[in-house]
């Protein structure tokens, strides 16, 4: 027959060495693998969800009826700010997250908003887009490369030349005139 034995909470010995083997790569406490030795961490967590007494009938604070969980006024304000029903439940879910959104604001108000505070206004991890930091990386500079003229630069000079020539000449002409003087002169010198 089996018996069932209620698991105990480790000690703190037995959580040093158990954390220890976690974190550290130590060596394997004895305690480990047993399922009648829990760790704090889940002790606290099942601490978190108490059950309800055992009924009895001389006790008042044993009816079901008594061990409800009641709900503080802020909470059951947010519970209206999240599902708000008519116009005015809306309009008190708006003063509700400014009230939340001021509070957000204190930097030292803002390690205390709930998890369901921040997903009311918005601002809750899961809520906020990851932040992406680009680290820019140096490129080195290209260095221009000559580029070969297509005309050897001889040819280009002399084009160049003979153009100023023919402007010079062509505004002697139009100045002065052809023929005489002139002529002999743009064949000499020009």
């Amino acid at each position: 027959m089996n018996k069932f034995v209620k698991p105990r909470t480790e000690n703190f010995s037995e959580r040093i060495e158990r954390l220890h083997h976690k974190y550290d790569d130590g060596p394997k406490p004895a305690h480990y693998d047993d399922k009648n030795i829990i760790t704090m961490e889940q002790r606290a967590k099942l601490d978190a969800k108490k059950r309800p007494k055992k009924f009895d009938n001389n006790d008042p604070s044993t009816y079901p009826s008594n061990q409800k969980k009641t709900m503080s006024t802020w909470e059951a304000m947010i519970e209206i700010a999240k599902n708000p029903k008519d116009r005015d439940d809306r309009l008190q879910a708006g003063e509700i997250r400014k009230t939340i959104l001021k509070n957000y604001r204190d930097p030292v108000m803002r390690e205390h908003l709930g998890d369901d505070e921040l997903k009311l206004i918005g601002k809750h991890k899961s809520q906020l887009a990851p932040k992406v930091t680009i680290k820019p990386t140096y490129v080195a500079p290209i260095p221009p490369t000559p580029k070969e003229p297509e005309v050897p630069i001889e040819e280009q000079i002399k084009k160049f030349a003979d153009a100023e020539k023919q402007k010079r000449i062509s505004n002697l002409r139009n100045t002065v005139g052809t023929g005489g003087i002139a002529e002999v002169y743009y064949k000499r010198f020009i």
